[in-house]
This record gives C-alpha cells, structure tokens and sequence, in this order.
C-alpha cells in the first residue's frame, strides 16, 4: 500500500486531508461506533450481504471519513477478515464476493470528483485486470479529468506501450478501452489509432473484428487495407477461419478512398476466389466503394460471374463491377435476357450519345 501515499502526495493539498493513508494502509485501525464498525467488517466478509446498503449506512453516518473508507476496501487485497488459518476458505468465491464490493464502490465515487480520487483510482488501475472494474474505473476517471483519462485507457489498450497496465494483459480489457478511446478521442487521434493498430495488426478472432467494427465507415482506410491484406495472404495461404473471414467482411465494407496496387490486387483475387460472403464484399466495395488508378484484368471474373452454376448473390456483386470496369463484358457474362444486358447496352448507347454531342 505505500503507492498510495505516493499517488496521494501528487493531489492537491487541499484535498488530501479527505483520505487519510493510514486508513487506506491497513482498514482494520478504523474506530467508529458499533452500527458502521458492523456494516463496514461486513464488506470485508467472504458473503457479505446487502452491499448497496451497508456503503449507504456508511456514508450516512461516517461522511467525513467516507472518502478514507471507500478508498481501503477499493485497494483492499487480503483475505477475509473472518478467515481463520483452519478455514476452508473457497478462494473463487471470495474474488468474486470481493469485486462485487469494489464494483459498487467504483458506482459510489461517481458522486466524487475531487482530483484525490483519480489519483485513488488511477492507484487502482496499476493493480487490476478485471473487466467490469476496469472499465468502472475509466468512467469514473473520465467524469472527474476527461483530459487525462485516454492516457491512462491506452496503457491499457495496447500491451506493447512502455508504460502498459495489467489489464493490458486482458483482452476484454483492451477491446473496452478502446471502445473508450473511439468514443471519446475519435478514430484519428493518435492514442485511437494506436489502439487500432494493435487491435487490428496484432491480434487475431474476437479481438480483431471488434477492432475493425468500432471504426467508422470511410476512416482510417490505411490501417483497414493493412488488416485487409494481412486477412487475403491468410486466405490465399488456406489458413482463414471463419473469424478470419468475418474480419475480411468488416474491413472490405468499411474501406474507401483511393487503393493502391497491391491492395486492389488482392480484393480482386478474393473476388475471383473467395467464398459467397467475402467476394460478394470485395465485389461490391471494388465497384462502389474505392477508387484506383492502376490496370486490373478482367477475364477471370468475367468467367466467374458467366458460370450459371456461380452462387446468384455473387453474380449479381460480379456484373455491377463489371458494370464499373467493362460493361462491354456483361452480355456475354449475364446471357441475353438479363436485366445486366439491357442495362451495358443501355450504357453503350448513353455513351454514343454523349460522343455525338462532343463532336457537333
């Protein structure tokens, strides 16, 4: 506990006198009357019962040293305090009984936004990886200094920064921060992207597509066309899961903006090779979705969108990028009674049209 007097030495001395360290270091010294000496020895119990209420008598009748109290259960990291050396205690139920404490702590410093807390709070950070504590923590750090507070969430964003935290080390952890850090920072700050770039680039399953979900359509396209093409190298490799195609779906509906060579490259691959649900994507995202300024050949996706035995989902995405790149290969890839027909022709003499009027 001696990091806390260190963490409370950097509050303002106004404030400090609210939590007293000795308190914090050992909340056994505590002396108050027998009703909060009860309610308070409660919280230390491995099955404590009404924990809202014993914190609410607390504070009713124990306000001055409220801060002091919740403070040395928060940091509290022993045994229970009815634990004897013959005690067959159950070590899993004493952790979750005690977060169930420290949760419902974390909702009453809300109502505490005194500098001295986020040095409290930011003490607790340095020591926790659980999820619902952690991301307590941040919501309460964040109500008292907006400011500071996406420091603290990428530490515990990406596990690679000089300065990371313990939850760093959780990957529930890590995708809340960032949620965190989107939410608050928006996708092109750099504490953002950071966080992206880690999620993304060096991760894999869950953690990665709920990376590439908290980005908004059209923003950040060089990390989504990095990830886009670590994901195709898998697919060509013949080692993609089904996580992994999940993530191709993702990032390819998101991109947008100008492709270079090697990107393009390989969303035309995917669309000439990749299962129903990716090249649909990647079809759809060549045609509408970015733009390019390098050749790319056409013949094999045209033999894939004229195989009438081709998925119709996937035919329908071929011919509108065939539409976009070739529309002069669309009647023999659609036969003559499709609709994508009548529309090339269509086009063809809306062309003709447009070439007349520039010559008179």
């Amino acid at each position: 506990m001696g990091c806390v007097a260190l963490a409370l030495a950097g509050a303002p001395a106004a404030r400090a006198a609210e939590l007293d360290p000795s308190i914090v270091e050992n909340p056994r010294t505590v002396n108050m009357e027998r009703g909060s000496s009860k309610r308070w020895e409660a919280l230390f119990e491995q099955n404590p019962g009404w924990i809202p209420r014993q914190l609410a008598y607390i504070e009713i009748h124990k306000n001055d040293l409220i801060l002091s109290l919740l403070a040395a259960r928060l940091l509290y990291r022993g045994a229970p305090w009815t634990h004897r050396d013959n005690d067959n205690t159950n070590a899993a139920r004493w952790k979750a009984t005690s977060s169930d404490v420290r949760l419902a702590i974390l909702r009453a410093l809300r109502w505490h936004r005194e500098p001295v807390v986020f040095a409290l709070l930011s003490t607790f950070l340095a020591g926790e990886d659980e999820p619902a504590l952690v991301t307590s923590a941040l919501i309460d750090m964040h109500l008292i200094d907006p400011g500071s507070t996406p420091a603290w969430a990428l530490r515990l964003a990406d596990p690679r920064h000089e300065a990371h935290l313990p939850g760093s080390a959780n990957p529930t952890v890590r995708m809340r921060a960032l949620d965190y850090l989107v939410e608050t920072q928006g996708v092109q700050s750099p504490a953002t992207l950071q966080a992206l770039d880690w999620a993304l680039l060096h991760t894999s399953g869950d953690e990665r597509n709920h990376g590439i979900g908290a980005i908004p359509a059209k923003s950040a396209p060089a990390l989504l066309g990095a990830v886009i093409l670590a994901l195709a190298a898998e697919s060509r490799g013949g080692v993609l899961d089904d996580q992994g195609r999940l993530g191709l779906v993702l990032a390819t509906s998101r991109i947008s903006g100008n492709a270079d060579r090697e990107l393009v490259q390989a969303l035309m691959d995917l669309t000439v090779h990749a299962d129903r649900a990716v090249a649909s994507t990647t079809a759809s995202a060549l045609a509408t979705g970015v733009s390019w300024e390098v050749a790319v050949a056409v013949n094999d996706l045209a033999d894939r969108a004229s195989d009438p035995k081709q998925d119709p989902v996937v035919r329908e995405a071929l011919m509108s990028l065939l539409m976009r790149l070739y529309p002069s290969f669309v009647p023999d890839a659609a036969g003559p009674d499709s609709p994508w027909t009548d529309l090339a022709h269509h086009q063809e003499r809306l062309q003709a049209w447009e070439t007349e009027r520039a010559v008179k």
